[in-house]
């Protein structure tokens, strides 16, 4: 049954505050994160867009790099 949760919704796993500042982020696999890269990828994508951003993403062996930017 659902309830209320008096204390609030629980914070995220990810750092998206800093993360999504604009600089390029090298994200490492099972430090950084750890689920898949494409997963990764694609949860880093959506949380950029519900903040009203772009993201742009490359991924090298097991880093993810990302930067998010405002929308032109």
């Amino acid at each position: 049954m659902a309830k209320v949760c008096k204390t609030g919704m629980p914070k995220s796993a990810y750092d998206w505050d800093n993360w999504l500042d604009g600089q390029v982020w090298e994200l490492e696999k099972g430090v950084d994160f750890h689920v898949r890269i494409i997963s990764f990828r694609s949860m880093a994508r959506n949380t950029a867009v519900v903040r009203g951003l772009e993201m742009k993403t490359r991924s090298k062996g097991n880093s993810l790099f990302i930067q998010a930017k405002e929308k032109s």
